[in-house]
């Protein structure tokens, strides 16, 4: 048996921390999702154009 044993408050304190810690800011969040969105856009732009031209033959 264990000598030393953590309390339900102290996994509970500890759970809470480590999810604090794993959190991250709005600002960071809407610049990631801002380059994603540019480069969705990019690769679409450029499968269209690749159809248009495909039709086009």
């Amino acid at each position: 048996m264990q000598e030393e044993y953590t309390t339900r408050g102290e996994r509970r304190e500890r759970k809470r921390r480590r999810k604090r810690n794993m959190g991250v800011s709005g600002a960071s969040v809407r610049t990631l999702q801002d380059i994603i969105l540019k480069k969705s856009r990019n690769e679409k732009a450029k499968t269209n154009a690749d159809r248009g031209s495909r039709r086009s033959k």
